[in-house]
């Protein structure tokens, strides 16, 4: 399947303030939306990492504590760098069935592109939700463990994130951390909002756990 046209309209299903909670901002645009939310924090660390920038020669990285996300999803298989082109076709099976969205899209990605052959590569679309609910296919829905996650914000076209994620490894090996589970990249900026791919922002999340 192919993505289909996104109606401008469909950017309000991203921006039911009912559905968000007070100290979460939304703005939005053409086919998407940007957010910003708090995330719980280990006591003691700063709000957020510097922004890192391409080429990701140096990445800043820290660790928190992320909550557990109910969220819809749509699974694909392949070829997953260009995963984001299909976010308008997620936004526009959530509206239809009335999804109570309550952030930033993020992708899911399951394996590792050095050791994967490409038609094996799992990635899941994702946007957050408010609660548990059913969902139609196309849509699926899970939810998102709770989990020590290592992170950075960088800034870059989101198909060239990836190309960031070397520098959150190395911080945790250098830990004694190992991966516990799928990357998540959350796009906290709508392309169609910005001037150049400098602008756009994401957070790269990698679960981890200790090996010793």
């Amino acid at each position: 399947m192919r993505p289909n046209a996104t109606s401008p309209g469909l950017t309000a299903l991203l921006c039911l303030l009912a559905v968000l909670p007070a100290t979460t901002a939304c703005t939005g645009s053409g086919l998407g939306v940007s957010f910003s939310a708090p995330a719980a924090r280990t006591p003691g660390h700063s709000p957020d990492v510097a922004l890192s920038r391409p080429p990701y020669d140096q990445v800043h990285v820290d660790w928190k504590q992320r909550v557990e996300q109910p969220y819809i999803y749509l699974e694909l298989l392949g070829d997953t760098r260009e995963a984001g082109r299909w976010i308008p076709l997620l936004v526009e099976h959530a509206a239809k069935q009335n999804a109570p969205v309550s952030g930033p899209p993020f992708g899911l990605y399951f394996d590792d592109p050095a050791r994967t052959p490409v038609a094996e590569r799992r990635a899941r679309i994702c946007l957050p939700v408010a609660a548990q609910l059913s969902v139609a296919s196309p849509l699926g829905f899970a939810v998102l463990p709770a989990a020590n996650v290592a992170y950075a914000r960088v800034s870059g076209a989101y198909p060239d994130v990836m190309h960031s994620h070397a520098g959150v490894f190395a911080y945790m090996r250098e830990r004694g951390w190992a991966l516990d589970g799928p990357v998540r990249e959350s796009y906290l900026v709508n392309p169609a909002t910005v001037r150049g791919h400098e602008e756009l922002i994401t957070e790269v999340q990698v679960p981890w756990r200790a090996l010793f």
